[in-house]
């Protein structure tokens, strides 16, 4: 009786862990990633749990912890990972290139535009900053957030505007762009976003006798 209750008890076992592991195949990774960034943009970094993230794959936390070893931190990181790449390859990606400033400035609005759908997506950057998230996500929102910074003045620069004017612009563009995300979220308006992307090119292509909001003329 008590070999039949073993053997028992590991064929239940085995058909539990096959079950598991089949359901962390019912989903694809990139299907899966991109729910998991719903997930952190609607409740940010600190007010997900597991379970929430377990509910928005529809998998159970088991599963999830078979394909996501370190936990939260795992899929945050998977998502960041996915919005980087994205952000490379859609909106940065426009400032390349050998078409007139402001051409691939327009285009960089309309790839904006796309990324945070019209103002009503959080941006991950800003929700991963914060204290509550690990070290290991801030130091990769850092180096995000400044190949950004760098790759838009690279463009200012090629376009004419001295580097450190550039520099300047590059870096109050992010401001604006972040501050003008949770503007939209605080009012359930996206039109402050929809502002910032119609004169942000002006701004950033500003003559030096009449700079941008932000910038010191003539030294003073």
């Amino acid at each position: 009786m008590r070999n039949l209750a073993s053997r028992h008890k590991i064929t239940e076992r085995s058909v539990i862990n096959w079950r598991t592991m089949a359901r962390t195949e019912t989903i694809a990774d990139e299907d899966l990633t991109r729910r998991f960034i719903a997930t952190f943009r609607e409740s940010g970094y600190a007010g997900t749990s597991v379970r929430d993230l377990s509910n928005a794959a529809g998998l159970t936390k088991a599963a999830l912890y078979h394909r996501f070893p370190d936990g939260k931190d795992g899929m945050a990181a998977a998502a960041l990972d996915m919005v980087c790449r994205e952000m490379d390859g859609t909106v940065l990606a426009t400032l390349d290139g050998q078409t007139p400033l402001p051409v691939r400035l327009s285009h960089m609005m309309d790839a904006l535009e796309r990324f945070y759908a019209d103002g009503a997506h959080a941006c991950l950057i800003e929700l991963f900053s914060q204290q509550s998230a690990p070290q290991s996500l801030r130091d990769a929102v850092r180096s995000s957030t400044g190949r950004w910074i760098s790759t838009l003045a690279d463009a200012l620069v090629a376009g004419g505007i001295p580097p450190e004017v550039a520099r300047t612009r590059s870096r109050n563009a992010l401001i604006g762009i972040q501050g003008a995300l949770v503007l939209c979220r605080a009012l359930d308006d996206r039109q402050p976003f929809a502002e910032l992307l119609a004169r942000l090119p002006l701004e950033l292509m500003a003559t030096q006798t009449d700079p941008p909001t932000g910038e010191r003329r003539n030294g003073t």
